[in-house]
């Protein structure tokens, strides 16, 4: 938005292989919106990137905080975004955790899967790929949850883990390995 000079770019999601020699991009911005791009080349310097709006209910004019995209799906379509804040910010439109089956389609849905995770900043999301899809972590400014079941219910890992905001949270392709960034207390 030209006239809305105080937002600015705040998350970058990327799928990890190209879709069709393409790179697939979603960015998040501190004012809420999303858009998405599915026509960078990567092999010329000429090619002009075509984004995309797709900031639409039940997302908040929130600040998202992550973008992944999941290479669970290869066409590209499918990114969770993580929003900060608390629901009484946007009563209108509350969640923290969002997911589009359908990021790239002329008119993309967004979910709300916050299901029972708590009201609270959610920082980072990270994706486990599995047989059975995708468990999600997210980072909150009181630690990691995670949910096995697409968002409907989410378990607060402490075992090992302190109570102290995740900024981060990334997955080595290799290892599996999760890595999360805290608030004062390391990696």
């Amino acid at each position: 938005d030209p006239t809305n000079y105080g937002a600015y770019l705040s998350a970058i999601g990327v799928l990890p292989q190209l879709v069709a020699g393409q790179e697939v991009i979603y960015t998040g911005a501190s004012d809420g919106r999303i858009a998405v791009t599915k026509n960078v080349n990567t092999t010329t310097t000429a090619a002009t990137a075509v984004w995309t709006v797709i900031d639409k209910a039940p997302l908040p004019a929130r600040f998202v905080t992550d973008i992944e995209v999941a290479e669970s799906d290869p066409t590209g379509n499918t990114a969770y975004a993580t929003f900060s804040g608390f629901n009484s910010g946007t009563p209108t439109a509350p969640g923290h955790v969002f997911k589009t089956v359908n990021g790239l389609a002329a008119s993309p849905t967004w979910t709300n899967i916050t299901g029972d995770l708590p009201d609270v900043p959610t920082n980072a999301v990270a994706l486990l790929p599995t047989a059975t899809g995708d468990q999600i972590l997210v980072g909150t400014d009181i630690g990691v949850f995670w949910s096995d079941n697409g968002g409907a219910n989410w378990k607060y890992l402490t075992d090992g883990h302190p109570v102290v905001a995740v900024f981060a949270l990334d997955r080595s392709r290799t290892t599996g390995q999760i890595v999360s960034s805290t608030h004062g207390r390391g990696m």
